[in-house]
């Protein structure tokens, strides 16, 4: 080989793959398919397993790219997606998620801090906030509606720190419980644990 071509390590090493990545991801067609199954009849799924085994990797390029090529439902075969991570403040977190996927001009960032907190208002108004806020995306762009939340075990392990942690963990159970059992609008969750 000359100085010129070099050959690149197909794999990331110790990270979970991107997205951008997912041409590099294979081998898992029948549990992509078993969990796509699962998602679609019961609007909610979760993989559990141990600490780097690749559960992030299984969503970001084996999930979203089966659903970005159009996966059908009843309601739609166009899909978006919000992806988060707990924290300190699961339903912030969720806000951010919320807003960051709909908005053009990342840059703005008066724009964005007052985006979260209308968004977080319409959270935290009662335990159908997520279904309400994304009933008015749905009104304008209709498809269905993925939240996934990754090392959802993140909402434990913060849950004692102080009062206000616990209710809101309590809180976003609540918002994600009732997005999933209601069938007006197509709001599937996943998550990572």
């Amino acid at each position: 080989k000359s100085e010129k071509e070099v050959i690149k390590n197909p794999f990331p090493g110790l990270r979970p793959f991107k997205y951008e990545e997912s041409h590099l991801y294979f081998g898992r067609e029948n549990q992509i398919d078993e969990v796509l199954d699962k998602l679609v009849q019961n609007r909610f799924v979760s993989i559990i397993g141990t600490s780097g085994i690749g559960k992030s990797s299984f969503i970001y390029c084996g999930i979203f790219p089966v659903l970005y090529g159009d996966y059908p439902t009843d309601t739609s075969s166009k899909w978006e997606i919000f992806t988060m991570r707990p924290g300190v403040s699961p339903i912030k977190n969720l806000a951010k998620s919320l807003v960051h996927n709909e908005l053009i001009d990342f840059e703005d960032s008066e724009k964005n801090d007052l985006s979260e907190n209308i968004e977080y208002a319409l959270l935290t108004k009662d335990s159908n906030g997520l279904i309400e806020s994304i009933r008015s995306k749905y009104q304008q762009f209709p498809r269905n509606y993925l939240i996934f939340i990754d090392q959802f075990e993140e909402i434990f392990r913060f849950k004692d720190i102080d009062t206000h942690s616990h209710e809101e963990t309590l809180a976003f159970i609540k918002l994600i419980a009732n997005a999933v059992y209601q069938s007006e609008v197509p709001i599937y969750v996943a998550l990572t644990m």
